[in-house]
């Protein structure tokens, strides 16, 4: 079974502009492992959910990006690519990267983030 793709503005359920309890609810829920939180400034956290290749990061109280990376391949790839990769005039930046390092299995990642929002410089 393949992961679920990016979806509107939401990965697995975490959408852009939840509230930090919104998104501690919705782990819960889906039986999510939170790691402990990492602020980088004042105002932004980031959490990794453990057992799924997956981060949430906050600014103050507001989900400002959602990051996932997992095992998979080119044809997957280009499909995202081709379905997903564009920005619109909705201040999200949404953005893939594929991986193979030697004869390891290739990764993919897939991100959103406020491309405007109160924690950037």
């Amino acid at each position: 079974m393949l992961p679920t793709g990016p979806v509107g503005n939401e990965i697995n359920g975490f959408r852009l502009g939840m509230s930090i309890e919104a998104a501690k609810q919705r782990a819960i829920e889906k039986g999510y492992i939170l790691g402990r939180g990492t602020k980088s400034t004042s105002n932004w956290i980031s959490f990794v959910l453990a057992n799924q290749g997956q981060t949430i990061s906050f600014c103050g109280d507001t989900l400002s990006a959602v990051a996932k990376s997992y095992a998979g391949e080119l044809h997957e790839l280009v499909r995202l690519v081709r379905d997903w990769t564009w920005t619109g005039s909705d201040n999200v930046s949404r953005q893939i990267g594929f991986v193979q390092l030697v004869s390891d299995q290739p990764s993919i990642s897939y991100s959103y983030s406020y491309i405007k929002h109160p924690c950037r410089d």
